[in-house]
């Protein structure tokens, strides 16, 4: 991972791993951030377990955050 963040060029990066995805509204919600507050570096989400329908599942989300202590 370390290399991926030196090879990395331009103003933004995102961590994004093949089963992610993205809310339409993430960049204008983001971007703004990073823009506005200069000692921010970094910015982190939220997460849902979707299943095959694209239905978030509640309570699988709520059990893989407990093992992060969240």
């Amino acid at each position: 991972m370390g290399s991926v963040f030196t090879a990395a060029r331009g103003e933004y990066f995102i961590k994004f791993d093949d089963d992610d995805g993205l809310t339409p509204e993430f960049l204008a919600k983001t971007v703004p951030i990073l823009d506005q507050e200069k000692n921010v570096d970094f910015v982190c989400t939220d997460h849902w377990i979707i299943d095959k329908f694209g239905q978030k599942v509640t309570s699988a989300t709520q059990e893989n955050s407990a093992k992060w202590g969240k």
